[in-house]
């Protein structure tokens, strides 16, 4: 039997060692933190694993009635320090996310109806020294995270991403309606696709936003309206991995200067121990690439698809 106690202080390389273990019991305990870590997914993306239990302070014996009643005058009954002190609830950090855990999972449980038509966009996210490639694509209002990988040689991974647009079992995607982070490392791998014969648009993330009023740069109004979209049920992204799961929820809101919404740098998740989310950039990417980005209108054939005369071309008035 294996015990681990304060288990939220847990770093990841002692878990993956727990891991190495046979065991015929386990049990895991702590009070809740940070809305991230293994610890936190046990409850959530991996709780299929776990039979999990969160502990109210009304059924320790030794707490009384009184520091219940004292806390939530204090600190309010919707406060974070109260929740995690009473309610058994994970909330460290809850305020700065994009997206929590509680709100993502909420959204996943009604999801709506995701048809087999519409515009097709996709989303390849570069990979920069141990980071993962990542192909996501959108058919209508359905979008799905195809392939994450990772590979050294530029030249190979355009080539994949090539054959994953065309042969994917999700849908084909047209040349024009693929779109690739352009920033960085991403403007050479961009050269390559358009070397090989396959035109792909630009995607510069921190060029201007579309609302230029409310976000600072673009991958923030991506981020911020994707995920919103994704709330509201206006998209179908079927069940996440743990990865992609981990990744959404995970990365913090802030302001700049001018008091418009920026989502937090890469460089600050790192600082804070958490890694590029490159699977979540693309599936966000893929939702607002497109119409969704430019406003623009589709192709009328594939909006009234069928065998219609609009639909056709040939209408006589």
């Amino acid at each position: 039997m294996l015990l681990i106690d304060e288990a939220k202080t847990v770093p990841d390389a002692i878990w993956a060692a727990f891991d190495r273990c046979t065991l015929a019991y386990q049990l895991i305990i702590s009070s809740p933190g940070p809305a991230h870590g293994r610890f936190f997914e046990c409850f959530h993306s991996l709780r299929k694993y776990y039979w999990t239990r969160q502990v109210a302070s009304a059924e320790c014996p030794h707490i009384g009635g009184w520091k219940r009643e004292r806390d939530r005058e204090i600190h309010g009954e919707a406060s974070d320090l109260y929740r995690s002190m009473h309610l058994g609830e994970f909330t460290e950090g809850g305020e700065f996310l994009i997206i929590t855990p509680v709100a993502l999972r909420a959204a996943l449980d009604l999801q709506p109806r995701s048809p087999h038509a519409g515009e097709v966009t996709a989303f390849c996210d570069f990979a920069r020294g141990r980071d993962e490639n990542v192909l996501a694509i959108r058919r209508g209002n359905e979008v799905r995270v195809i392939q994450a990988w990772r590979e050294k040689d530029g030249v190979q991974a355009v080539r994949r991403f090539i054959r994953l647009l065309k042969e994917n079992t999700f849908t084909p995607v047209p040349p024009g309606g693929t779109w690739g982070d352009a920033d960085g490392l991403g403007g050479p791998m961009v050269d390559i696709f358009r070397d090989e014969g396959f035109p792909i648009h630009e995607f510069h993330g921190g060029q201007a936003a579309c609302d230029g009023v409310n976000y600072a740069n673009l991958i923030s109004e991506v981020w911020l309206q994707g995920v919103r979209k994704i709330e509201r049920g206006s998209v179908h992204v079927g069940e996440l991995d743990a990865e992609v799961f981990r990744q959404m929820t995970t990365r913090y809101l802030g302001y700049a200067a001018n008091g418009k919404k920026r989502i937090e740098s890469k460089e600050d998740m790192r600082k804070r121990g958490v890694a590029s989310p490159d699977r979540a950039d693309a599936l966000l990417g893929a939702i607002m690439v497109g119409s969704h980005l430019t406003g623009a209108v589709g192709d009328v054939r594939e909006v009234l698809g069928g065998e219609s005369e609009f639909a056709m071309g040939v209408v006589r008035f």
